[in-house]
């Protein structure tokens, strides 16, 4: 522009870059439009970041990650583990925009005990004593879940160097799940136009229509908070049978669906491909109340849902994100040990999004 060589000036720098992170795919334009919102989420409140809490302080993919989260202003990072490794494993990666986050040794924190107290406290009537708590909590992955629990963070992202089922523990044993609600697993699906989720995608192996139903209000309300009109489909290996076995389980948690949301368009059992092919549903079923195509696709069980997700991640020519962990009383997320820098960095947007918004449920709350 200086030199005269650019055509065109360019006035708005962030439509431009928006512009060139579009042709980069439609993972980009969606992560940008959760980073715009994690933005404005934090101008209206002062311009406070979420905290979030990593207890892989050491792992390179979470410290790259982290410059990349650091630089965009998406959260307030809080590293755990020894200090003198996490720096030492900074100053070899040379990331010096990381040189003052926070980095918490568990058991030199002033809270520590207070934390064990608190882990005794849920877990003393599930076979936990205080020398086991005391074990337990010297575990980043359980002290990132305790931050969390006691309001010194707002979310906490794991699971990048240990199993999955690992990393979903001490969550569930701290953070703990809400009132009514079902802890499950939430893949995104980027296509060019839309996006849809697939649920439950890693932790329950064979749900009830109950379960089933609450899966899908959960996932439902992430759809809406983006603006969109949910649309529930139920999975099965038939449409509309109503047969014994999987059908009837999916067609009964549509109707449970149904009552926990008047009004909500959702429809089982059915297959996938009647499920986001609006021309086979309008042809074959016109008397469906599912119209236009699902974007929220519940699974009859973890073994369908996992391959299908992992499948469409490697041949598929779309985009995966996640997985999401839905139903926790607060903001909390689990990557896969296979994820990419880029998936890190997804992941958290969506758990400082995730973090501001239930800070804003539970202020609306007290104030009534």
């Amino acid at each position: 522009m200086d030199s005269g060589v650019a055509g065109r000036p360019i006035e708005d720098w962030d439509h431009y870059r928006e512009s060139l992170e579009a042709l980069q795919g439609p993972s980009k334009v969606f992560i940008r439009s959760a980073i715009n919102r994690v933005h404005q989420n934090s101008q209206a409140n002062g311009g406070q970041l979420p905290r979030i809490v990593f207890p892989e302080g050491t792992s390179s993919k979470v410290l790259k990650a982290l410059a990349t989260l650091v630089e965009e202003k998406i959260c307030q990072p809080i590293l755990l583990g020894y200090p003198d490794r996490v720096k030492e494993k900074i100053a070899a990666l040379d990331i010096p925009s990381l040189k003052d986050v926070p980095i918490i040794h568990p058991a030199q924190y002033p809270k520590y005990f207070s934390y064990v107290e608190k882990l005794y406290t849920l877990r003393q009537r599930k076979g936990i004593n205080m020398r086991e708590a005391e074990r337990l909590m010297a575990d980043p992955n359980y002290f990132a879940a305790m931050m969390v629990t006691m309001g010194d963070a707002d979310g906490v992202v794991n699971g990048a160097s240990i199993n999955y089922a690992d990393a979903v523990k001490p969550i569930l044993q701290t953070v703990g799940v809400y009132e009514g609600g079902v802890p499950a697993g939430l893949n995104i699906i980027l296509l060019e136009d839309k996006f849809l989720i697939l649920a439950d995608t890693t932790v329950n192996f064979n749900p009830t229509a109950e379960q089933c139903a609450q899966i899908a209000l959960q996932a439902a309300n992430i759809v809406e908070y983006f603006g969109i009109e949910p649309k529930v489909a139920m999975l099965s290996y038939s449409n509309f049978s109503g047969s014994e076995g999987t059908p009837s389980k999916m067609k009964k948690a549509a109707e449970l669906l149904k009552k926990l949301r008047p009004g909500i368009m959702a429809d089982g059992d059915m297959q996938a491909d009647t499920a986001v092919n609006p021309e086979i549903m309008e042809r074959l079923f016109p008397f469906s109340d599912l119209k236009g195509g699902a974007n929220v696709l519940i699974f009859p069980n973890l073994e369908s849902a996992n391959i299908a997700y992992k499948l469409i991640q490697q041949v598929g020519k779309v985009e995966v994100i996640g997985p999401f962990l839905s139903g926790v009383r607060r903001s909390s997320n689990v990557l896969q040990r296979t994820t990419t820098v880029d998936g890190i960095v997804n992941s958290v947007v969506f758990t400082a999004l995730e973090a501001q918004y239930i800070t804003e449920v539970l202020k609306s709350r007290a104030k009534k």
